[in-house]
């Protein structure tokens, strides 16, 4: 009796962590989905949706699309929103956003801390009604007064040639399903001609200069001086030690930048100075 007590509190651990697999096994969105349409073996996978974060993470590292209301008469900017998306994953956490185990999020456009989770990665669905449509279902997300029940998202994938493309925010009905349209090439199946073109992974664009905080201007200054400096030392080496010119006629291209501050000096001449007539000279005759 005392050997199966034992063997039954050392089984307790090992209960608990087949628990916790299964639970993390069900929070895992699910990204292939494989069926027979018109008596064929279908496959698809659309993992290529999927955003990974940049260094430091950034809310625009997600998928993003909008919801502007703000011209309807009987509604107003309060009900202008923001979806933060991601496929395959959780959203990508950052500022202000709450993101573990979120598929979608629902954001005020013009105050982000007021936000509502759409939909969630647990139990998430992909399922296909023919070739080249997909439906790619969230699990519930938070409950919504208004509409007496759990907020819900779908995101119908449409096979097109147009690379990954971008999510596009249709509708909310009043049971508070959303309704989101994607035309990507991730959508079209396993083997087709436009899905062995699509990316394998979704690059998120940033502007010239990445994360470190210049801006675009500053970073083509910095390149134009860079490349300014190049040209100015190597031409002047090359022009001394292979070429074995001296004095002026070291610096690199030197007839044709004489030449140029020339022509720029004809004519600036005459553009400021061609209008300003001489005035005639009077002679007189004795």
């Amino acid at each position: 009796a005392e050997y199966m007590g034992s063997s039954r509190h050392a089984m307790r651990p090992s209960w608990c962590l087949t628990l916790a697999a299964v639970a993390l096994v069900a929070a895992q969105p699910n990204c292939k989905f494989s069926t027979f349409l018109n008596g064929q073996a279908v496959s698809y996978d659309v993992s290529p949706l999927q955003r990974k974060a940049s260094s430091p993470p950034s809310p625009d590292d997600n998928w993003i699309t909008h919801e502007l209301n703000s011209t309807d008469a009987s509604r107003g900017p309060r009900d202008d929103f923001t979806y933060y998306i991601n496929v395959c994953a959780d959203i990508i956490g950052a500022g202000v956003l709450t993101s573990q185990n979120v598929g979608i999020l629902q954001t005020n456009y013009n105050n982000p801390s007021v936000q509502h989770v759409v939909g969630t990665n647990t139990n998430t669905q992909l399922t296909s009604t023919h070739v080249g449509d997909l439906r790619y279902v969230f699990g519930p997300g938070d409950r919504a007064a208004h509409c007496n029940g759990g907020r819900n998202a779908t995101i119908t994938l449409i096979c097109g040639d147009v690379g990954l493309g971008k999510p596009v925010f249709i509708n909310e009905d009043a049971y508070c399903q959303y309704s989101i349209v994607w035309v990507t090439c991730a959508a079209c199946a396993l083997g087709s001609p436009i899905r062995e073109a699509c990316p394998n992974t979704a690059a998120v664009c940033h502007f010239l200069g990445g994360d470190s905080g210049l801006s675009t201007g500053a970073v083509l200054l910095i390149l134009f001086f860079v490349g300014l400096f190049v040209y100015i030392v190597g031409g002047f080496l090359y022009q001394r030690f292979l070429v074995g010119a001296r004095g002026r006629e070291q610096l690199p291209n030197y007839q044709f930048w004489l030449e140029t501050c020339r022509n720029i000096s004809y004519g600036c001449n005459f553009v400021f100075c061609a209008w300003r007539r001489p005035k005639p000279i009077s002679v007189q005759y004795k």
